[in-house]
């Protein structure tokens, strides 16, 4: 467990540095659930299995500008449910069915350490 700390003087700066690290902090949230969303469909992308390519080149990860904390992975192709979901299919290693399921599984640590990271520039 980390531990952060703030040292200010009087009330009116207490004050201003809440503000500034309340302002903060939802874009350090876009930052981490960017670069930890872009780790994950790296490694679904090595799982994601090929037969032409516009599969796995179908992926992509998203976060709202504005308005919301929020990060969206997906493949973009009306067949990618159909790949990711048979389990029965086979496919050459290392790619697999489930590919994005699995690396969103595998990076969840990943995901919170970027978290952390994020906070800790907010924080100082």
């Amino acid at each position: 467990m980390s531990e952060y700390s703030i040292t200010v003087k009087g009330r009116e700066e207490l004050v201003r540095s809440l503000r500034e690290i309340a302002g903060n902090i939802p874009e350090a949230a876009r930052r981490a659930l960017w670069t930890g969303g872009s780790k994950m469909m790296n490694q679904s992308k090595k799982w994601c299995p090929v037969d032409t390519g516009i599969l796995r080149a179908s992926g992509a990860v998203s976060v709202p500008a504005r308005g919301g904390i929020a990060v969206s992975l997906g493949y973009y192709t009306d067949y990618a449910i159909y790949v990711h979901e048979n389990m029965n299919a086979y496919h050459n290693p290392p790619t697999k069915a489930k590919f994005l399921e699995d690396a969103v599984n595998a990076g969840k640590e990943d995901m919170l350490n970027e978290f952390e990271a994020e906070m800790k520039k907010v924080v100082k």
